[in-house]
């Protein structure tokens, strides 16, 4: 698997990294290849799992040599400290979105608007694995991580979800 940037994409008919998907795969150089978009940092690899992608959900790595994620923490050797990334905000599911076994890209780095975030998660909490599929986990602000941290949440919670600044010690 790549981690260099990828200096230009065809994102086709979706436009950007936060709606392209695609079963077809016309570069296999660039799965795991990082882009910058926006500000945010975004990884392309394909989506498995036996959870339907949700917009802002957490992926773990299923098979990080080839670049496969997983919806479903459980197809990840190391939970707490398997997180791959965080679907876009507009990603969805199904016909028109993300499907199972799509090369998608997910997002590493920047702000993710409303990532998927526990009930008792605030502003200041650290972000790591969770056992709940697509949810982040939280370690409190002040107290020290005993697990990978992802990400800290610098905004309210509100439905679930919550603004978070990634930070991915695996970016490139």
């Amino acid at each position: 698997m790549f981690f260099f940037p990828i200096q230009d994409f065809n994102f086709g008919v979706y436009g950007d990294p936060e709606t392209y998907h695609n079963q077809l795969l016309l570069d296999a150089q660039t799965l795991g290849g990082a882009i910058e978009y926006m500000g945010r940092i975004y990884r392309l690899v394909q989506l498995q799992g036996a959870t339907a992608a949700a917009a802002g959900g957490v992926v773990y790595w299923k098979t990080r040599s080839q670049g496969i994620v997983s919806t479903a923490h459980g197809d990840s050797d190391s939970v707490v400290n398997g997180v791959a990334g965080v679907f876009p905000s507009t990603a969805s599911s199904g016909a028109a979105g993300f499907i199972l076994n799509d090369y998608c890209f997910i997002q590493i780095g920047g702000v993710a608007p409303a990532a998927k975030v526990s009930a008792s998660t605030a502003a200041g909490d650290k972000m790591i694995g969770s056992a709940t599929d697509l949810t982040f986990g939280r370690i409190a602000a002040g107290t020290a991580a005993t697990d990978n941290v992802f990400g800290t949440a610098i905004g309210a919670i509100a439905g679930g979800v919550a603004p978070v600044a990634l930070a991915f010690g695996n970016l490139l």
